[in-house]
């Protein structure tokens, strides 16, 4: 079975992506790690990409977060936790980055969850841009979308967050919600 579909998610989720989506077996080619990130300066990522665009053609890449994620926690805590830091910097840069919004909110599930969502857009623009430099510089162009999804736990469904990216991808994106 060829897969349809690269799917990166997170290492410390509990659910298969084969359960949370009802896939065959080999429907799927997954990508996971902590937090779901995707930047190109991961080499794991880098090939996994390659090998769903340039061998297996998928036309669909699925960012897909997780409500209660663990990463969003370690990103937004005070205290240095080492390896997992340097891992996980550019999430901790994205909190940062909405240190305002996530601040004015007073429960920490909600903030959570916001910085989870953040996070899967966040990478939906990384890998479109990965993407487009895998397709050619000049052209910007991939021939699949990227989707931008959050699994909860409490219902067991897989909540589609409007984030997709497909097409051509210039300087300043290409964006449907």
């Amino acid at each position: 079975c060829r897969p349809q579909c690269l799917w990166i998610g997170c290492s410390e989720c509990s659910v298969s992506p084969a359960l949370m989506t009802g896939a065959a077996s080999g429907e799927l080619l997954v990508h996971r790690n902590l937090g779901n990130l995707a930047y190109e300066e991961d080499a794991g990522l880098s090939a996994i990409l390659e090998l769903a665009l340039a061998t297996f053609r998928v036309p669909d890449i699925v960012v897909c977060g997780h409500v209660g994620c663990v990463a969003m926690d370690l990103a937004m805590n005070e205290q240095p936790q080492g390896c997992i830091d340097q891992w996980l910097s550019p999430l901790i840069e994205l909190a940062t980055e909405y240190d305002d919004e996530l601040g004015a909110m007073t429960n920490q599930d909600s903030r959570r969850a916001r910085l989870c969502e953040l996070n899967v857009e966040h990478q939906v623009w990384n890998l479109a841009r990965a993407c487009a430099k895998r397709r050619g510089a000049a052209a910007h162009e991939f021939n699949c979308s990227i989707h931008g999804w959050m699994f909860q736990f409490s219902t067991h469904r897989i909540m589609d967050l409007g984030i997709t990216v497909h097409g051509s991808v210039g300087t300043n994106g290409n964006r449907r919600y």
